[in-house]
C-alpha cells in the first residue's frame, strides 16, 4: 500500500467517525458559551453529500508527510459506502483519486480512472454512525463568518487500531462542517502520528447519481 493509497484511508475512516462517533470524557472548554442542559443529539441524513477541503499532518515511521485534499464525498449510510472523489498532493505531488469504501463487504477500492489503475484492500476502521453518542460532550455553540450558528461538541474516541481525540461543529440539523482531529494510528506501515482539519461545504441531502459507488471492471473484486 502506498503513503497515497494509506492516507486515503485515514481519510475515509476517521472523516465521517470525526463527526458522529465517539467516547467522550467530561470536560469543558471555557472559551465558548456552555449549556447547562445540552441540545438532543442529532442524526445526520442516510445519504448525503457534500465538498471537502482538508489538510494533514502525519509521521509515518519517523518520515515526515503533508497531504492537502480537495473533494467530494458521498455518503450511503442504509447500503454502508462511503465515497470520495479528489484531488491529492502529498508531499508536493498531485494525484486525482477515487476512494470506495463498502463496509459490508470490508474493502477498499482506490482507483486512478484516467490511468485504470485499482488497489483493493480491507477496511480496518469500523463503519461511521450517523448519529452523535448520548454520552458525547456538548461544548457550546459558535458562530462562523458572522451568520453560521453552529454547535461544538468534543469526542475523543479509541479502538483496537486508532486513539484519537476530536473537535468537531455541526449544525443545528445535523449538517457536519469542520473538525479537527490528532492522535495516532496503528496501520501496516506501523504507528501514525496524525494532525488533520476537514471542513464541509455545499452540503446536500440526498443522492441522485449513485453509480459513484459502482466498481469499474478493471478492479479485482474477487479479493
Amino acid at each position: 500500500m502506498t503513503v497515497i493509497n494509506l492516507m486515503l484511508f485515514v481519510l475515509l475512516g476517521l472523516i465521517l467517525t470525526t463527526y458522529t462517533s465517539a467516547n467522550p470524557t467530561n470536560r469543558r472548554n471555557e472559551n465558548l458559551v456552555l449549556y447547562e442542559k445540552p441540545p438532543p443529539k442529532c442524526c445526520t441524513p442516510y445519504l448525503w453529500q457534500a465538498n471537502i477541503s482538508q489538510v494533514q499532518g502525519l509521521v509515518v515511521n519517523h518520515y515526515p508527510v503533508e497531504i492537502e485534499l480537495v473533494g467530494h464525498i458521498w455518503y450511503d449510510g442504509k447500503k454502508e459506502k462511503v465515497a470520495v472523489h479528489a484531488n491529492i498532493v502529498t508531499n508536493g505531488v498531485l494525484s486525482v483519486l477515487t476512494v470506495i469504501q463498502d463496509f459490508k463487504a470490508k474493502k477498499q477500492y482506490t482507483m486512478n480512472k484516467k490511468q485504470k489503475t485499482c488497489q483493493v484492500g480491507p477496511v480496518y476502521f469500523p463503519k461511521p454512525e450517523r448519529c452523535i453518542p448520548d454520552d458525547a460532550e456538548f461544548l457550546g455553540e459558535e458562530v462562523l463568518g458572522g451568520s453560521l450558528k453552529v454547535q461544538s461538541w468534543k469526542a475523543p474516541f479509541k479502538g483496537e487500531t486508532y486513539d484519537v481525540k476530536a473537535y468537531f461543529t455541526m449544525t443545528e440539523s445535523c449538517i457536519p462542517v469542520t473538525s479537527t482531529l490528532s492522535g495516532k494510528i496503528d496501520s501496516p506501515q506501523g504507528e501514525l502520528d496524525i494532525l488533520m482539519t476537514t471542513t464541509t461545504s455545499n452540503y446536500k441531502a440526498g443522492i441522485k447519481d449513485f453509480s459513484i459507488f459502482d466498481i469499474p471492471d478493471y478492479c479485482d473484486k474477487s479479493l
